[in-house]
């Protein structure tokens, strides 16, 4: 029966598409954020995201949404729902340079636009602009360019996603002390591990493979004691494995350094349960 409901509610809205919103009673718009995947291809009414006051959780993932551009992101869904704090807009055919909204949104938490055909480079004022972000997943896309500095300015994330893209330049040498899962795979980054990733401690998943990375594995690496999964295949790492490495027996749950040029051995403690951990 509420399946029905919103079906009718979406009949209404898109039908009528030359009708402004406002008319809509509060309660039927709020229901059309529920359509979520329910259709595969169908065009988006701009003037639905005239100001929702009271909006804080959008979810179009997963749905073919002709003509949704960067802009109706930017100009039209930020800039107009003001208490806006999650917005999810997973594989929604969202094309076109990243933009950003032109006033600072500090009340947006998550934001995920993964699996898209986005490009260009990742606008250097993100962090300027979205300063609030504790989720920030940019995957699967094809962004180019540096990995903004401003980035590391998102005191509360948490969470940051930018794999699967294009990406080059060095890992940028500051980012939250309260990230948890880090992954920058599969780009063309390229120079060393920062040392100032030391002040990372609460991370709990480090991939950084397939890039073009090299040096030493730092030594700093064994003192994460809450590491539980680090990924740094098909790089150009060499030289010997650190002996702190022994340290992580306690945490760490998964480790792949294949296709590196790295030497020597991997001592393990007795005490570690060696069922808990893959070496590759």
């Amino acid at each position: 029966m509420e399946y029905w409901k919103l079906v009718w509610v979406f009949a209404v809205a898109f039908i009528f598409g030359g009708y402004q919103s406002e008319g809509l009673w509060e309660i039927e718009k709020a229901a059309l954020f529920q359509l979520k995947s329910f259709y595969q291809n169908w065009y988006l009414n701009v003037s639905l995201f005239l100001p929702l006051e009271e909006l804080k959780s959008l979810d179009l993932r997963n749905n073919y949404i002709a003509d949704l551009s960067v802009y109706l992101l930017a100009e039209v869904v930020l800039e107009n729902n003001k208490k806006l704090e999650k917005l999810n807009l997973v594989n929604s055919s969202l094309s076109g340079h990243f933009l950003l909204p032109s006033t600072s949104r500090r009340g947006l938490s998550r934001l995920d636009v993964s699996s898209n055909t986005l490009d260009g480079n990742i606008p250097n004022e993100i962090g300027a602009k979205l300063p609030s972000l504790e989720l920030l997943n940019m995957s699967n896309n094809f962004f180019t360019g540096v990995i903004p500095i401003s980035i590391g300015d998102m005191i509360s994330l948490q969470l940051l996603d930018l794999s699967n893209n294009k990406l080059s330049g060095g890992i940028p040498r500051h980012f939250s002390m309260g990230l948890l899962p880090f992954n920058v795979s599969n780009n063309q980054l390229f120079g060393d591990i920062p040392s100032s990733m030391e002040n990372m401690s609460l991370l709990s998943i480090l991939d950084i493979s397939s890039n073009t990375l090299s040096g030493g594995i730092p030594r700093w690496m064994g003192k994460m004691s809450n590491l539980e999964a680090l990924v740094m295949a098909n790089n150009h790492f060499e030289g010997l494995i650190p002996m702190e490495f022994c340290k992580l027996n306690y945490s760490l749950k998964f480790l792949d350094l294949s296709a590196n040029n790295i030497s020597g051995s991997l001592f393990i403690k007795k005490q570690a349960k060696r069922a808990d951990h893959q070496f590759f």
